[in-house]
């Protein structure tokens, strides 16, 4: 029984345990690898950049170098790291622990707990139950999207900042029939968010739409929906139909969306399951058209009807309450950020007025509209407590609800599966190869380059994590972002288009290969036997350099040319 008034000394400890509990039940059994393996979804490629990053990041620190540059892939002349999803924290991690894998686990188990703690603050301040606000806090942070990325992406569980900077922004600028700035939080809101920013840029875009979303509908839309009338209703469809056609508009004049409303998911991706969850092991819908993100924004079964349940309550209520009214005009704004266009079965029906944000220069980095979904679990979830909260104050439906609440959280908890760990140590096979070769220029093979939007060649992932055990440099490599200057650099480049090329089975004859690598600065070539078993492209390039160079080890070719 939880009693009615905390201790305020012991509230917050009793809260972090609860955190720490609700991280445990769902990663446990994982524990006996936390320090030689980390998470993935089917492709390990993403989790072996995040890798690199943590690696990268300490080393430049114990160097005394610029951690926001790097010469270690894109050699020799590098790249800027500051669009790049490079998840720092991990990085400084590795500076007190010295394990990478242990890094980044360590790392993602205080973001899930630290975000804990803040949602469930978060649900305090809008007055929601003590009860109400713990469980609020597990479904916003052990949902179907954030346990997804733990396996995919990261950066998207960096969100322990999060509920404390949509705190520090609502105590900055609260509102009480108008808003009163209260000047002392608006320094603490601008550190958070700065602290967000390195954390993970999505952090500052959703604190960001929070916080206009939050501005527009209580300086605007709360009146003006205090109210309808068929002026009003002609108004908001006139609105829609606009948007819709403003968008086709400017699609057709091809304006730059970044692939946004291309990578948008099928709206039945909402209610089929996904990547890690445990009931009905065949979707629903099976393989929608588009499967980029229609996997990803599953909202899970037990939410759904949770939602549905506190709708008709919320329907109920004689006096709607001005926080639940926020909460669900916010839960379906966000909706429709998440979803640009209606997609149904590959077919696109209507663009939603939303999808203007990435026509937005800048603004459109943010390329992926499913990550907003996030934003959904969280107002959806604080909607549901405060309807709840409501619904609790009648002392005779006090135990029923307590009975239910626990079952939704328990059922919510036996939804979920975990994903594979993929294992971060050298194979045995490449260990000792290339022991020559710290601070070389290597020409790994296959070569590639590629970062959110493009790809030029082909990379392997694998040489992020040779990278880090024989600290050489490569031309190539794999970022979020890459600027105009570094593409236009690879495509121009007569030995980067000719390998393109001859990796695609795409015979080059005549072409001076010797003369080409030591003109690009290359020390020293590297691939595997089986490769060039593969290509005969390869491997005519191979006999055309001199014969003297090339060194096999272990069934791994190189050639020097220093």
């Amino acid at each position: 029984m939880i009693p009615k008034k905390y201790n305020p000394y012991l509230e917050p400890l009793f809260v972090v345990a609860l955190g720490i509990v609700s991280y445990c039940l769902h990663f446990f059994s994982y524990f006996d690898e936390f320090s030689s393996a980390i998470f993935f979804f089917n492709d390990p490629d993403d989790a072996k950049v995040y890798a690199w990053n943590t690696w990268h990041f300490a080393h430049q620190i114990k160097q005394g170098a610029y951690p926001f540059y790097t010469d270690y892939i894109c050699s020799p002349n590098g790249t800027s790291l500051w669009m790049h999803a490079y998840t720092i924290w991990f990085g400084l991690l590795h500076l007190i622990i010295g394990n990478i894998a242990m890094s980044i686990n360590l790392g993602i188990a205080i973001q899930l707990v630290v975000s804990f703690v803040g949602f469930y603050r978060l649900a305090r301040y809008f007055d929601i139950q003590y009860l109400l606000a713990i469980s609020a806090a597990y479904l916003v942070v052990f949902n179907t999207y954030v346990l997804a990325k733990v396996g995919v992406h990261y950066n998207l569980v960096l969100i322990g900042v999060l509920p404390f900077i949509l705190l520090s922004f609502l105590k900055w600028m609260p509102y009480q029939k108008g808003f009163r700035m209260n000047k002392k939080h608006a320094l603490p809101t601008v550190l958070l968010l700065l602290v967000g920013f390195f954390m993970d840029y999505y952090v500052v875009f959703y604190s960001l739409a929070f916080g206009a979303v939050y501005l527009l509908w209580f300086g605007v839309l709360d009146a003006w929906f205090s109210f309808w009338s068929w002026k009003k209703m002609s108004v908001l469809l006139g609105a829609l139909v606009l948007g819709h056609i403003s968008i086709r508009l400017l699609r057709i004049l091809g304006i730059d969306e970044k692939g946004a409303i291309w990578a948008a998911a099928d709206v039945r991706g909402l209610v089929n399951q996904g990547l890690n969850s445990r009931f009905f092991q065949n979707n629903i819908f099976g393989d929608l058209p588009h499967a980029l993100n229609d996997n990803k924004i599953f909202l899970g079964y037990s939410f759904i009807a949770l939602f549905i349940l506190s709708l008709l309550f919320y329907v109920q209520q004689k006096d709607k309450d001005k926080w639940t009214r926020f909460f669900l005009f916010a839960t379906t704004l966000f909706t429709f950020v998440t979803l640009p266009v209606i997609r149904i079965a590959g077919t696109d029906f209507w663009y939603n007025v939303t999808a203007v944000v990435h026509f937005i220069p800048f603004v459109n980095n943010v390329r992926s509209p499913d990550r907003f979904i996030l934003l959904v679990f969280i107002f959806g979830t604080l909607f549901m407590a405060r309807v709840v909260h409501l619904k609790w104050k009648a002392k005779s439906i006090k135990l029923s609800f307590t009975v239910f609440l626990l079952a939704s959280v328990i059922l919510f908890y036996l939804e979920h599966v975990q994903q594979d760990m993929e294992s971060i140590s050298l194979p045995a096979s490449k260990r000792g190869v290339l022991l020559e070769t710290k601070g070389e220029n290597v020409l790994m093979l296959p070569f590639g380059i590629r970062d959110g939007y493009h790809q030029f060649g082909e990379f392997d992932e694998n040489h992020l994590l040779l990278q880090q055990w024989y600290e050489f440099k490569m031309p190539s490599g794999y970022l979020s972002r890459l600027n105009d200057e570094t593409w236009s650099h690879y495509k121009s480049n007569e030995l980067y288009a000719n390998l393109a090329l001859i990796q695609q089975g795409i015979a080059i004859d005549g072409y001076d290969w010797h003369a080409a690598l030591i003109k690009n600065d290359i020390d020293r070539l590297y691939l595997p036997k089986a490769s060039v078993a593969q290509n005969r492209d390869i491997l005519k390039m191979i006999e055309s350099l001199p014969a003297n160079q090339i060194e096999d080890k272990n069934g791994f070719l190189f050639s020097l040319y220093k």
